[in-house]
């Protein structure tokens, strides 16, 4: 992912299939966006894919597209560290 924000942002809207322009860092992924937790499961297994990363042991699940988005560049950043 080139710019992890806009490729977290982009899979959540391929996943619930609403315009990425819907997809900011403050909705929450279930009361605005309409995530159940099937879809909240989905979106971490397809970012750590994508982005090559485990987001296991995160704390909790993440409740805003910021949420997701902060987890993921945490562990990239994390994994770049490593390097």
């Amino acid at each position: 992912m080139a710019d992890i924000g806009d490729g977290v942002r982009t899979l959540i809207a391929d996943v619930l299939k609403i315009d990425v322009k819907e997809v900011t860092d403050e909705k929450d992924l279930a009361k605005d966006l309409g995530a159940d937790s099937l879809h909240v499961m989905e979106l971490a297994a397809r970012a750590e894919s994508a982005a090559n990363v485990n987001l296991v042991g995160e704390d909790g699940t993440p409740k805003t597209v910021g949420d997701l988005v902060a987890a993921v560049e945490r562990k990239v950043n994390e994994r770049q560290a490593k390097k």
